[in-house]
């Protein structure tokens, strides 16, 4: 009989980083828009266009309103503090919602290559907003 290979120490942890990777949940577009609309509609509608908040953006515009790239760090970071423009941020009316915050985590690529752990909640959100894009 035949015994087992021993993988190295890099290579065991290389094994193991796919099947957490493989096990992550990925947020769906379609769960984004459930979301969205518990969370966001009130003040940004329920197309992301006609909020009753009168301070609230076209969502539907994000990626055009960036030459043409869906700015992903940012609505992250508008969301809850996660990406780019943090300083930004802190005046902003967005409500912090805990309940976004809850529950299992992802990697995000971000466009200057970072790759932050973000709630799968926010990633959902983000995904139904670039969705919906004109």
């Amino acid at each position: 009989m035949r015994a087992a290979p021993v993988l190295s120490g890099a290579a065991a942890l290389v094994a193991v980083a796919a099947v957490i990777l493989a096990c992550t949940p990925r947020p769906s577009a379609q769960a984004g828009h459930t979301l969205y609309e518990d969370y966001c509609a009130a003040c940004h509608g329920p197309g992301g266009t006609d909020g009753a908040h009168p301070d609230a953006p076209d969502l539907t515009r994000l990626s055009a309103n960036n030459d043409g790239a869906f700015p992903t760090g940012l609505l992250l970071a508008r969301l809850e503090g996660y990406g780019q423009g943090l300083h930004e941020i802190a005046a902003s009316d967005m409500p912090r919602y805990a309940l976004l915050m809850d529950g299992p985590l992802t990697r995000v690529e971000l466009p200057d290559g970072r790759r932050p752990q973000v709630p799968v909640k926010v990633v959902a959100i983000n995904r139904y907003l670039e969705s919906i894009q004109q």
